[in-house]
């Protein structure tokens, strides 16, 4: 009892709420599961200086690799054994977990009131606040700026002009894109990426698709899509299944490839290689210019388990005032992301590009959230065995069955 009163005055304490200390018990012990390892040493670094204060609260960090991480915290969910705090996209899966009764509401939380309101709207299902954003994050295609200058390269507008600039590249004796194809994730999400480009009224069509009435075959600008990524094969380094998140970075920074398709979460681990030249990043162009976006979404976005004790909740609820504002502060100007909390901006020159298209609304969500999560383990292996094969066609029927396999009956937010 002495120390959850502890706790409850460390969390009305606004102003003094980290200089709290009590000799007199041991530390009240949370739960901290980082599903996205990305930015796995900066949230150990959050959180070894949050353990220093000695205020009464210890956060224990789980961080596994990418391709483990999230079997990992599915089958905790599925069991019923959620972590205290863990890190999760919006998404269907999310809303069932809302819906089963797993996650707390935040919406009246304290550090609630730090988050943008833009950004806080994005978090809001069925009246309440299950996730809260520290960042808003963005799918582009990293370039080597001070590579493009020497060679007189120029960034393209359009879908063209972007596979010209790849002829022009690899005549130059360098390889025009870097793949990590092995990271399921960053071919996966690349691609939702060109489906939300070239595939309009995709929300329609995959509840089509779901229902049996559509196959990814006929839906129109998925032969595009497709065919881009065999495109992009031809320009990407020998092997790219070959390569994963890690191989793909560092063939970047080191200057063996001018480009690299992925999102603003992979920024930590890209400028942890220190590259030795000033990088941007541009949305990958549409076939005319004035239809291209890309895609966003809040970044790394936490929630809270709905079954903790009176006492883990107090001491939960330090450990988030504390991530939502001097962590954050950290976690966005070490990394240089969009912001998503109220009065912290980053440096923004690498991405300077990208910000027209937030302030034109010409962004949209991932298109996955559309209730096929439960398929996107199957469609993650369909788009590998495509860059694999080349063959259109077995990639349209295995997305197909994956998603009819998944037999959703719900689409997007019940």
């Amino acid at each position: 009892m002495k120390k959850l009163v502890a706790l409850m005055m460390v969390v009305t304490m606004l102003t003094g709420v980290f200089a709290f200390a009590n000799a007199e018990t041991e530390p009240v012990e949370i739960e901290f599961f980082q599903a996205t390892y990305s930015h796995a040493e900066v949230v150990e670094k959050i959180v070894n200086d949050f353990n220093a204060l000695n205020n009464g609260v210890r956060v224990n960090l789980i961080c596994l690799p990418d391709d483990t991480s999230y079997t990992v915290l599915a089958n905790r969910i599925q069991n019923r054994d959620v972590p205290d705090i863990f890190d999760y996209e919006i998404s269907q899966e999310l809303y069932d977990m809302v819906d089963m009764g797993l996650l707390a509401d935040l919406a009246d939380k304290p550090y609630a009131k730090y988050i943008k309101p833009s950004a806080l709207e994005q978090c809001e299902y069925n009246g309440g606040v299950y996730l809260l954003p520290i960042t808003v994050s963005f799918m582009g295609v990293f370039y080597n700026k001070d590579m493009f200058a020497e060679h007189g390269w120029e960034v393209p507008t359009t879908e063209a002009e972007f596979w010209e600039l790849c002829e022009q590249i690899q005549a130059a004796g360098i390889t025009p894109i870097a793949a990590g194809d092995k990271t399921g994730s960053n071919i996966a999400h690349w691609v939702q990426n060109l489906i939300g480009i070239y595939c309009p009224h995709y929300v329609k069509n995959f509840q089509k698709v779901l229902q049996g009435e559509m196959t990814i075959a006929e839906m129109p600008g998925m032969d595009e899509v497709a065919n881009i990524v065999v495109q992009r094969t031809r320009f990407a380094q020998e092997d790219p299944l070959g390569y994963g998140t890690d191989e793909q970075i560092t063939l970047f920074a080191n200057q063996e490839a001018a480009m690299y398709p992925n999102g603003s979460w992979r920024m930590a681990r890209l400028n942890a290689k220190e590259p030795a030249f000033e990088y941007g990043v541009f949305p990958f162009p549409a076939k005319k210019a004035n239809e291209t976006a890309f895609m966003s979404d809040i970044g790394f976005p936490l929630c809270v388990s709905a079954a903790l004790t009176e006492e883990k909740a107090a001491a939960v609820d330090v450990f988030m005032d504390y991530m939502y504002s001097e962590g954050a502060k950290y976690f966005i100007e070490t990394n240089n992301l969009p912001s998503a909390i109220k009065g912290i901006e980053p440096d923004t020159h690498a991405y300077e590009s990208l910000l027209r298209y937030f302030d034109e609304g010409r962004v949209f969500s991932m298109p996955s959230t559309c209730r096929w999560d439960a398929a996107y383990a199957d469609y993650t292996s369909a788009l590998q065995e495509l860059v694999m094969t080349g063959d259109v066609g077995v990639f349209f029927d295995e997305f197909t069955n994956a998603l009819v396999d998944a037999g959703m009956p719900t689409f997007y937010r019940p």
